[in-house]
């Protein structure tokens, strides 16, 4: 497994168990499933794991309180969020890092594909068609 993928998963981890010690439970599951596909080697849960990023409501909203039934001392309360903020912030940069290398790492590879066919014709292999 690549580096910048172990990495992913180390700090995964960390969060996942810091939203337990806090008893924020349905964030640390969804997380604990992209991290099982992750290290089963399924690409798409890299994209899963992005995907809590998008719209309202994605974990990078998520804050830690008595009244939304967390275990947190009022007078922890904000230190523990800006510790959340850090680490929300910190896997979406690896899982960014990741994504970025798994799109050069296919480019490469359809580049390769083309450069084999046309030593196998002869001729240049036209670029497909990108829609947009």
């Amino acid at each position: 497994m690549h580096t910048d993928t172990l990495e992913l998963i180390g700090k995964g981890q960390d969060l996942v168990r810091y939203l337990r010690s806090y008893k924020e439970t349905a964030w640390a599951d969804w997380l604990d499933q992209c991290l099982d596909s992750i290290r089963s080697g399924h690409t798409y849960g890299v994209y899963e794991l992005l995907a809590c990023y998008r719209g309202i409501a994605g974990i990078q909203d998520l804050y830690i309180c008595p009244e939304a039934g967390h275990t947190v001392p009022d007078t922890k309360e904000i230190a523990v969020n800006e510790q959340l903020l850090l680490m929300v912030s910190r896997l979406h940069e690896c899982a960014r890092s990741v994504t970025d290398r798994l799109e050069r790492e296919a480019a490469a590879r359809v580049a390769a594909r083309r450069k084999r066919r046309q030593s196998v014709h002869g001729a240049p292999v036209p670029a497909p068609a990108v829609k947009h």
